[in-house]
């Protein structure tokens, strides 16, 4: 098919937005007291002075009738019996009269107009005095009515695209770029530990010296100005280059420079250098690893072999002979890695240091993602399930031994073993003095924390919540093996493990994490994990037509089809080998701060909405401080009018003062709910502008992409897409036309 063929239905920006909002509001409903949200700020007193001496008796007021929902009007005239709203574009490249009305005043002109769009909404540049001219005798021709209807009253100029930056590689020169290792590979076979893994390694590297010259950043540099409609200019840069640069590499003047004596990697225009020094685990030992060379070497000095021990904290038995070999000769031609030993502690004779032999797996495991995109339960250990009587662990004490010296100098202790703190906790007893014998009280499932084991009741379902077990809500852990059969309800305070499917129209509620195996399908279906306990995390093979909400981390084996999926956390999809998996197709997924999944829409599917907004319950905090602080204003205007009121009185009123301080009162409030409001407002933003959404595969035409306020609709197919916030507009990085 053809993208000419495929027939896109649009949606506008207010529709997305208000089906945004909706998502939201579910979102809020599921995972939020509602009385959390909404902190007293006034208390009754202070609501009692707002309402007390209202001006309504003093000081009279009339205005022309204005729609309650326009926020940007001004008054027209001398007289301000008229009144007009301007709409201007995001991108302030256009302003739009919306609505206008000319009131009693019958020396209005069209200069009248243009002043109130010059010096009240500050509009100075692209006035179109002819449209201006045709609304205003249109507004002429109707006394008395508001004409709502849009006028194009100034435009702006766009501005010009920038040029790009770039980087050079001036160690490059008299290479070519298959001499420069891979990022991962030479740290990869380095961190081997063992040296007959290494040298096992099939690597080979480029050798640079202290001080030497890597990469240089060239800057971008700026388009044809443009001005919006305020008269700003508009200037477009082209994108910086970033200098991202790794372990042992120095940055200074936008250049990048080596730190050490060592190996250079390159990956996606990021610089590190490897030092060749390998130290094993217990700091006794300290290679020189030399690895096949694309070229000759620069000749290592024994000064700078000498720093670079220093700087790996290495202060006792350097081998000084091998040392001067190593940088007295040039580096020989080796074919397969190399290693040379450069420094040598002394053991030590330990004694044993006590140990736990565990009857049980302690590694905190949610499950393993199968082939199939699936989660292997039986490689999960959430819930270790224990009889009454049952050995839980088997503690050894530690035992004498001698001391030793390692690399770094420090005394290796050996008169004792090190010991191991781990206290019996809840349901469990010790017994024996050597080792010590811990066993369970009670039958329940394990649970180890730093220093204390426990043994914990978890509710368990050999099979599906069907009719034979009715709904489910407990306070603690639920572990379900079967379905949940649609209809049926799941409400726990803590975690929720299902082996099968939750089908349509069945309900799950956690107040920590959602693991289900066999993924989550059907109309009607909700699956909100709250977070009250941890951050509320769902792993799910995959989602069809549900509604799934979490507080925290949403993770899913293979797609996400026609569903509801809102994140207070990030959306994830593995996708498995070459598997079509990882897609999101169809619905809405809206995440606080990352999404990553294979590809979004699809050919043959239109409606996809992804996207990254703050937290509903962030949102819905900055509104109800929003909402204070506007009904603060409003109280404080009303009180400066009292006050203003009997400012020209004689004598100074009791009432005047009474209604001075608690202004004062009401002054400070809006103080601190402004800072209050600018700090969440701040916050949210930061988040956005850090906030990613990465596709390894393909993004479809007609996909709607959301990030805060801003909204894109795609036109054509996209590969390996990185989509951000970026000077206030939604950002594509690297995209190919498919």
């Amino acid at each position: 098919m053809n993208k000419k063929d495929r027939k896109t239905k649009t949606k506008d920006r207010s529709e997305v937005m208000r089906e945004l909002d909706d998502l939201d509001m579910r979102y809020l409903n599921s995972t939020t007291d509602p009385d959390n949200l909404d902190p007293t700020y006034f208390s009754e007193e202070v609501n009692l002075v707002a309402q007390e001496n209202s001006p309504s008796t003093t000081v009279s007021q009339s205005a022309p009738a204005i729609p309650s929902d326009l926020e940007h009007y001004e008054y027209i005239g001398e007289n301000e019996s008229g009144w007009m709203a301007i709409d201007v574009a995001d991108d302030c490249l256009s302003a739009d009269i919306t609505h206008i009305f000319f009131g009693s005043d019958d020396l209005l002109s069209v200069n009248d107009l243009i002043h109130c769009i010059r010096d009240k909404f500050l509009i100075t540049h692209g006035i179109d005095q002819a449209i201006i001219t045709q609304v205003y005798e249109k507004a002429r021709s109707m006394p008395g009515a508001t004409i709502e209807e849009r006028f194009t009253v100034a435009r702006g100029i766009g501005p010009g695209a920038g040029v790009d930056g770039s980087i050079e590689y001036p160690v490059l020169e008299n290479s070519r770029r298959r001499f420069v290792m891979d990022m991962e590979e030479v740290p990869r076979a380095l961190n081997h530990k063992s040296l007959d893994a290494i040298k096992a390694s099939n690597i080979t590297g480029l050798l640079v010296f202290p001080g030497q010259v890597l990469a240089k950043a060239i800057e971008p540099g700026p388009g044809d100005a443009g001005v919006d409609v305020y008269g700003n200019t508009l200037v477009e840069v082209g994108e910086s280059v970033c200098l991202s640069h790794g372990e042992n590499v120095v940055e200074n003047d936008n250049a990048l420079s080596s730190h050490i004596y060592g190996y250079l990697c390159l990956s996606e225009e990021r610089v590190s250098v490897v030092s060749p020094l390998w130290v094993d685990d217990d700091a006794m030992s300290a290679y020189f690893v030399l690895i096949p060379l694309y070229e000759d070497a620069p000749k290592l000095t024994e000064e700078w072999l000498l720093r670079d021990l220093k700087r790996l904290g290495i202060r006792h038995g350097i081998i000084g002979d091998a040392v001067r070999k190593i940088s007295s000769h040039p580096m020989p031609s080796v074919d397969r890695p190399q290693t040379f030993r450069v420094a040598s502690g002394d053991l030590p004779k330990n004694g044993r240091d006590a140990s736990i032999d565990y009857k049980f797996d302690p590694l905190k495991r949610a499950g393993q993602i199968t082939e199939d995109g699936g989660i292997d339960l039986r490689a999960r250990n959430s819930h270790v399930s224990v009889t009454v009587g049952q050995t839980l662990l088997e503690l050894s004490l530690p035992t004498d031994g001698k001391v030793g010296r390692n690399l770094y100098g420090e005394a290796i202790p050996a008169s004792d073993g090190t010991s191991i703190e781990l206290k019996p906790g809840l349901n469990v007893e010790c017994q024996g003095e050597n080792p010590i014998v811990y066993r369970a009280k009670i039958d329940g499932s394990v649970s180890l924390t730093e220093d204390t084991i426990n043994v914990n009741d978890v509710i368990q379902v050999q099979g599906a919540i069907d009719y034979d077990t009715g709904n489910i809500e407990s306070p603690s852990d639920v572990e379900i093996s079967g379905d949940i059969v649609g209809g049926f309800s799941v409400i726990s305070g803590g975690n929720v493990t299902i082996g099968g499917v939750i089908e349509a129209g069945a309900t799950v509620v956690a107040g920590g994490d959602i693991i289900v195996a066999n993924g989550i399908s059907g109309k009607d279906t909700s699956v909100t994990a709250r977070g009250l306990i941890s951050m509320g995390t769902i792993h799910s093979k995959f989602i069809q037509n549900a509604t799934v909400i979490a507080r925290g981390n949403i993770t899913v084996g293979l797609y996400i089809h026609n569903s509801d999926v809102r994140s207070g956390g990030s959306i994830k999809l593995q996708g498995r080998n070459k598997m079509k998996s990882g897609a999101i197709v169809g619905g809405r997924a809206v995440a606080r701060d990352r999404i990553e999944c294979s590809s979004v829409g699809s050919a043959m599917t239109r409606g996809t909405i992804i996207g990254l907004r703050p937290a509903p319950d962030e949102i819905a905090k900055c509104g109800k401080l929003r909402s204070s602080i506007n009904d603060c204003e409003a109280k404080i205007r009303r009180l400066r009018q009292v006050v203003l009121a009997f400012e020209g009185a004689t004598e100074k009123t009791a009432v005047t003062e009474k209604t001075r301080k608690k202004l004062r009162i009401l002054e400070e409030l809006q103080s601190k709910l402004l800072g209050e409001y600018t700090y969440i407002s701040d916050e949210g933003a930061e988040r956005l502008r850090a906030g990613r959404i990465i596709i390894r595969g393909t993004l479809f035409s007609g996909v709607e992409v959301i990030i805060g306020e801003l909204h894109r609709q795609t036109t054509d197919d996209l590969i390996a897409v990185r989509i951000k916030q970026q000077d206030e507009r939604i950002f594509f990085s690297r995209p190919q036309s498919k």
